[in-house]
């Protein structure tokens, strides 16, 4: 009986560790992704994107369509892409964070949310490998990008490097180099 009980526990201990292991993958989001209908309802076909309705928030994507008129017509300005998903515990956590940055740099740059689940292929866009994944775009493209769980120190030193510059400070002189 006693040989019974440590192959179990060496059976549910491998299953715990693959699971930490694997953590918030691409091929997780991939795997258990619930079945979609051909496309979201008919949103693709609603009415132009609007500005993010107030600063300081994530405003949730919808659809790719709405996510690519949201890059395109944002010019100059800089547009923090978190890249998420409600089953992954990382992205919980990290939540927080990033909302409180947001509030902070609310006149720095616009902030948005996309759920991995129902828009893997922004995900695949800006090829992320797993997620929380936040990125940081600019003139159509991704300056920065980060992956995983990072200090609150990350994100403000990113929003800061590309971001738009407050009224009444003059914005510092920045590489145009892609993300570190």
């Amino acid at each position: 009986m006693l040989p019974f009980k440590r192959v179990f526990a060496l059976i549910i201990a491998a299953g715990i560790l693959s699971a930490v292991i694997q953590g918030c993958s691409k091929e997780k989001v991939e795997q258990e992704k619930p079945p979609e209908p051909a496309e979201t309802p008919a949103a693709d076909t609603a009415a132009p994107v609007k500005p993010a309705p107030q600063r300081g928030m994530f405003v949730p994507v919808k659809t790719v369509k709405e996510f690519q008129k949201i890059v395109e017509t944002a010019g100059d300005e800089l547009l923090v892409f978190e890249l998420h998903a409600d089953w992954c515990m990382p992205c919980r956590i990290v939540a927080p964070v990033l909302k409180e940055v947001a509030k902070e740099h609310a006149d720095r740059a616009r902030f948005y949310k996309v759920d991995t689940d129902r828009l893997p292929d922004i995900l695949r866009m800006f090829g992320a490998r797993g997620i929380p994944f936040v990125a940081f775009v600019k003139n159509e493209k991704t300056v920065f990008a980060l992956a995983g769980m990072r200090p609150k120190a990350h994100y403000t030193r990113a929003i800061e490097k590309y971001g738009t510059a407050p009224a009444g400070q003059k914005v510092a002189a920045s590489d145009s180099g892609a993300g570190e």
